[in-house]
């Protein structure tokens, strides 16, 4: 299976790149490769990538892979066919994939908010439910004790009647042992 990948060239604290399409068992740094179909310089602000665009394009119709930080430049380079190349699993997730993921999760909250709204309302109409039926209990409890103490009133108040004047009797007695002590 053939890779293109970047093999290091350079000093301590400057280095350079050559992106070398090869066989994947051979070691980067081995000097077997098949071609070298551009170069990169993290230095150079104006030309960091330079390749062959119509090698590249020819060399990943045939099947061959790019590493994750080739297919990385390739992509911010114009090269269409190199984001399916970058692995899902890496620090720098691709933009789009975020955007939608994100876009998920807001509907899967805006729907869980939704059904907890709904279950709030459910509870709230039960609760209200109850109260008038309370309600309508005690009002009923109210006419049917009206409609009993309708008749019961003349039997209560004569017996009432022989009571008050006992406490008439006892009220009177109290004031008048208050100046005796």
């Amino acid at each position: 299976m053939l890779v293109i990948r970047l093999s290091r060239q350079g000093r301590k604290n400057l280095a350079h790149y050559k992106l070398l399409v090869q066989e994947k068992t051979n070691p980067v740094k081995s000097g077997k490769y098949i071609e070298i179909v551009g170069h990169y310089d993290p230095n150079d602000a104006e030309n960091k990538l330079t390749f062959d665009k119509d090698r590249i394009e020819h060399f990943l119709k045939n099947g061959a892979q790019p590493s994750d930080t080739v297919a990385r430049l390739l992509k911010k380079a114009g090269i269409e066919n190199a984001a399916k190349f970058i692995k899902k699993y890496t620090h720098q997730v691709n933009e789009e994939k975020l955007k939608a993921e994100q876009e998920a999760k807001d509907a899967a909250a805006a729907e869980a908010k939704a059904k907890k709204d709904a279950e709030v309302a459910e509870k709230e109409a039960a609760a209200a439910a109850e109260k008038e039926a309370a309600e309508a209990a005690v009002a009923e409890e109210k006419t049917e004790d009206a409609s009993t103490d309708d008749a019961a009133p003349a039997a209560e108040e004569a017996p009432a009647k022989e009571e008050e004047p006992a406490a008439e009797a006892a009220a009177e007695e109290t004031p008048a042992e208050k100046p005796a002590e």
